[in-house]
């Protein structure tokens, strides 16, 4: 299925006053991006995640690349946008274990839901799992935590995975920690269903102190510490959001992290492996 955008949150930058707002707006016109050297891939095979279960106080942390045995140190992996990861912490080289067809995936959050979601969609679709994106620009996760449409999404898509990109507008918060409740809530309405909550890489000047939080405080979700494997990301003329030519990259890389951290139960395609805990 393609991806849907929808509005429904257009007042909450007023209502909750959470830092500057990322755009997808200016993400959208595609900056100048220098020349960048063909795609390699790296012929070094990391194992998979050898660690399991997700649950505690805190939560597991399966996208830091100490979750992947790796063979010899990290194998660096450059794209020809100018991405680059850390192939071991990703989970291997493209392109990865086979994902479970006929599953469904629902991806939910900010505006970097839809600069990971659009192209995200594409590359899970073509792997035979329904894929569906609801994102609005300019939210936040207490926009996510009381509004009813997550709810609503659950009830009618009956999603085996739940991604959640949230927390990407309020990284200038000088209190994350009364975050904490309002992160809680969303993953008690996700319930027991399988979910990963995505975090943003990073740009400069951002203030890491909300991912900390929200990576203590999202079990039995599983936290996917994007900024423990992507050692570059080019950036749109805003500066934040991945330029345009990034995001199929991007995706990419991300799609293959589901599949290297999947192990599959008879109840759920979409189980996933966790690394140790957050300190």
């Amino acid at each position: 299925m393609r991806c849907v955008a929808v509005s429904f949150f257009a007042l909450s930058h007023l209502l909750f006053g959470c830092g500057p707002v990322a755009s997808t707006a200016a993400a959208s016109i595609e900056p100048k991006v220098a020349p960048q050297a063909p795609t390699t891939t790296a012929s070094n095979v990391a194992a998979p995640v050898t660690s399991a279960g997700n649950t505690g106080e805190k939560a597991p942390v399966a996208g830091s690349s100490a979750a992947v045995a790796a063979p010899a140190g990290p194998v660096e992996e450059k794209f020809a946008s100018g991405l680059v990861v850390d192939q071991t912490g990703v989970g291997g080289p493209a392109p990865g274990p086979e994902l479970p067809k006929g599953s469904t995936v629902l991806h939910i959050g900010d505006s970097f839901a839809g600069a990971l979601g659009i192209e995200l969609n594409k590359v899970l679709d073509k792997a035979g799992v329904r894929s569906l994106l609801r994102f609005e620009t300019s939210t936040y996760i207490p926009t996510w935590a009381y509004d009813k449409k997550l709810p609503e999404y659950l009830a009618q898509y009956k999603p085996d995975l739940v991604l959640v990109s949230l927390g990407a507008n309020e990284l200038q918060n000088p209190e994350p920690e009364k975050r904490i409740p309002l992160i809680r809530r969303i993953v008690g309405k996700i319930g027991n269903r399988s979910c990963v909550w995505v975090a943003p890489v990073l740009w400069e000047g951002a203030n890491p102190r909300l991912l900390e939080v929200i990576r203590a405080n999202v079990a039995p979700c599983v936290y996917l510490d994007s900024n423990a494997f992507v050692s570059h990301m080019p950036r749109a003329r805003d500066k934040i959001h991945p330029s345009m030519q990034t995001r199929p990259d991007w995706a990419g890389v991300i799609a293959r992290w589901l599949a290297y951290h999947r192990k599959p139960t008879a109840e759920n395609p979409w189980t996933l492996l966790a690394g140790p805990k957050a300190p």
